[in-house]
This record gives structure tokens, sequence and C-alpha cells, in this order.
């Protein structure tokens, strides 16, 4: 092979580990979580599987040093992104009934299903290494070249399917399409040779596709998150269809025929809050969900700005198609980080509205004394800040619902909070801070500021919060 054909080969297998290492994380949230425990396994996982095949390509290719090995290689390459697409519903399905502690299960998860594509990924490089090198003279380059052409292929296939891939296809579509692809490269390889192999095994990814076996739910991928769209028919007869980003549960729902009616606990309690606070003339909601909040509010308060910030904006489309949400004239929609947008406020707000959860999770961004403060001026002076958490108030529970409690109870002179099943355990609080706050007579006072506040630059949060999990 010559040196302009090795190189693509180089670029093609860092684009390939990439994109599936991306899709890997991916196809863990629905049913594992995409906690950073999560990422963590993927990533680790993927990269001892690299470590295995470097050395292993290594020394297949002193062996052997046959070209025709790079396109058998990926060959094996797309028969395992196929396993892994063909695999991952039932096994993960599998493993999330696992009473096991969730960095194990994702490691287990991560070990059958990415481990196999990412060792054989690592082998391409030695040897496309090994058949580049044509003198000892030049070998450092030999190698640097394709190091950096291998590099230059992942850069590519990060930014592609971050920014472009998720926003048109679902991860199913981006591993098929990974799949046949290596296909090709392999066919390509090889000088075209095999074709009738390599049509057969098309043909056989194009079935595997079309007998992929139905759930149900419905995926829904974007560039920010992957979700899932399930309908569920309630004891009093009304259907009632969710949003979820991960297995912890649901993000946002409505009543299908009764978008403005608010279909969860959090959601009435927050409600309630609102309405008994004197001024509401601007309300912020951090998190816009199917915006189910954001249309109950602008429904009820014709005369107040409600502004959504949702960081994600493909989530708007989303609940207009799938929720039955209206854009109201009194609502902004901002596409924003939650964190930035409340760092930026120019123009405070009467209430602000903090329902913002990765999974079942409040971002670490949101829990630090930075935000705190940030957070104060963002509100008028005598405003209020509504929370929905999920955290406990006994045992390890107790301390996530300290930090959560921090940065408010830090710049707001009073807290109160009800649970939604008072035993101490984990479950949904809808909080409330300000100076004097109106509150439902069966709201509890927090007391004084109590635990440690954590920081930019050091937060502990997800320790904390897993440990509230286990309990």
């Amino acid at each position: 092979m010559g040196s302009k054909k090795l190189g693509i080969l180089a670029a093609t297998a860092g684009f390939v580990l990439m994109v599936f290492e991306i899709a890997a994380a991916r196809i863990l949230a629905p049913s594992i979580g995409s906690s950073t425990y999560v990422w963590t396994s993927v990533i680790g996982v993927i990269i001892m599987a690299l470590s295995v095949g470097y050395w292993a390509g290594g020394r297949i290719a002193d062996r052997r040093n046959n070209p025709n090995d790079i396109a058998r290689l990926f060959l094996a390459l797309s028969l395992t992104i196929t396993f892994a697409m063909i695999m991952y519903p039932g096994f993960l399905s599998s493993v999330a009934e696992w009473t096991i502690d969730v960095r194990f299960s994702a490691v287990i998860a991560s070990l059958v299903l990415f481990a196999p594509t990412s060792l054989l990924a690592g082998a391409v490089s030695p040897y496309l290494a090994k058949l580049n090198v044509r003198s000892l003279a030049s070998s450092g380059s030999a190698v640097a070249d394709l190091g950096a052409l291998n590099s230059l292929g992942g850069i590519a296939g990060t930014f592609l399917t971050g920014f472009v891939l998720f926003g048109f296809m679902g991860v199913r579509d981006v591993m098929a399409v990974l799949a046949i692809g290596a296909l090709v490269v392999s066919w390509w390889a090889r000088g075209g040779r095999n074709r009738r192999e390599t049509l057969l095994m098309v043909a056989a990814l194009v079935l595997a596709m079309l007998a992929w076996p139905g759930s149900g739910v419905l995926a829904i991928d974007t560039p920010s998150a992957h979700y899932t769209i399930e309908d569920a028919t309630l004891s009093s007869g009304h259907t009632v269809r969710t949003l979820a980003t991960g297995p912890g549960g649901k993000q946002s729902g409505i009543i299908v025929g009764s978008p403005t009616e608010l279909a969860f606990w959090y959601t009435r309690e927050i409600a309630t809050v609102i309405d008994l606070q004197p001024a509401k003339q601007r309300i912020a909601v951090l998190g816009g969900g199917a915006y189910t909040l954001p249309a109950y509010l602008a429904q009820k308060y014709p005369d107040s700005q409600i502004d959504a910030v949702e960081i994600d904006p493909k989530l708007l489309p989303i609940a207009q198609e799938y929720f039955e949400y209206s854009p109201a004239k009194n609502v902004g929609h901002i596409a924003m980080d939650a964190r930035t947008f409340i760092n930026g406020v120019k123009l405070p707000y009467d209430i602000v509205v903090v329902d913002v959860f990765g999974d079942d999770s409040i971002p670490e961004s949101l829990m630090t004394a930075e935000y705190g403060r940030a957070l104060k001026r963002a509100v008028t002076p005598g405003g209020v800040v509504i929370i929905n958490a999920i955290a406990g108030t006994g045992g390890t529970c107790l301390e996530l619902f300290q930090a959560v409690s921090r940065p408010y109870l830090d710049n707001f002179a009073t807290g109160y909070y009800l649970p939604r099943i008072n035993d101490g355990g984990r479950s949904n609080i809808t909080a409330v801070f300000g100076s004097h706050p109106k509150v439902p007579s069966n709201y509890i006072p927090t007391g004084p500021a109590t635990g440690p506040i954590y920081t930019d630059d050091y937060n502990p949060t997800m320790r904390v919060q897993f440990a509230c999990e286990r309990r």
C-alpha cells in the first residue's frame, strides 16, 4: 500500500473510534445513566481495550506484515459494531435489572459492548505504522505521520458527531453507518476484491436494521442528549406522556389532551408556591424540559414575562411535536446553560425556578458558592427562588440535601422545604428561599445552613449523590 492510502486508513480508524465512543455513552444513558461514573467507565474500558489492541496489533504486524490484514481488521470492526448495535437493547435492559453498583454495571456493559471494537481499532494503528516504515532513517516520521492523521480523523469524528450527526440521526443509525462504512473501507483496502462478500455483509446489516425490534419507546438524539418518550396509562384512565434522559426518573411530562394540566407532584407544588408570591412580573424557569411549567405559568399569568432557559435548543421542537406545546407571546425561549444564564442576568427576576437535572442529578455547577452569589444578583431584593431537588432528610441523603441547599441559604435569609415522601429517604423535595417567601402551611423551615459549601474548584457532588442513591 502507498503512504497516501495508509494515511487515509489511519484517519478512518481514528474517525470510527471517536464516533463509536460518543455513541457508546449515548447507548448507556437510558438504561445505566449518563453520570460521571458512566462516562468514566466507558472511557476507561475503551482506553484499556485500545492498549491491548496496540500491543496485539504491533506483534501481529511483526509476524505477518500482510497488507490484507488491514482489510480484515476493518471487516472485523464492522462485525463488532454490528454486534453492539443489535445486542445493546436487550443486554442493557438485563444489566439495568441487576442490583449492583452502577459503576460495576457500567464497566461490565462497556466491556461486553464496546471493548471488542476498541481493541480492533487499536490494532489498526501499529499495523499501519509497520507497513508505512520504509527505512530506519525515516521510521520516526513514518510513525508520527500516521499518528497525526489518526488523531485528525478522531477530531473530525468528534466534532461531526457532536455538532451534526446527533442532530439528524439516532444512535442506532450512527452505528449502522459506521458498520457499513467500515465494510466499504475493508473492500477498498483490498483493492476492490471480494466485492461479493462485501455486498452480502451490507445486505445482512440492512436486514438487521429492518428487523430491529420495537420497544414502544420513542428515542430521540440531539447534540446535547439522548431522550426517550413513552406513554403510560394512569389509574384514572388518562394517558401520560413522559420525557426522560436516563433511568433515574422522568424529567417532564403531560397528560395527553390536557397539556396545561400539571402531571407531576413537584410541578404542582412549584405552581402553588408561585401563586402565593405577591410579585411575579418576571419569572425565570431554569430547565425547559417539555415546557409544561412555562406553558402553565404563561396561561395563568398572561401579564407576566416567563423566560424558559433550556440548554438544548432541540427540546423546543420536541415539546411542540410530542408534548402539545404552543409557544405563548409572554414566554421567552433562551437556549443557554443555566449557570451561564444566571452569571449574565442584567435585569433581575421576581421568581427564579430551578428545575435542572441530568437524569436524576442536579448539575455540579448549580451547587457551589459562586453559583449562589450569582443567583443572588439575578433575583430582586424581595424575590424568591424555588427549586426541585432529589435528596432526603436522613442519613447520607441528608448530606446531599444540605449540599443542595447551602448555596441558597448562604445568600437568602429564609428557606422552607417539603419532601414528597417524608421518611428521610430519597425523594423529590420542593424548597423555597428568599427574604420573606410566602409558603403553604405544610412547608418546613430549613433552619440555618449546615454542612460544607462546595466551590467551582472543589465539588464532590457525584460522590454525595451516589451515596444517597445507594441508601
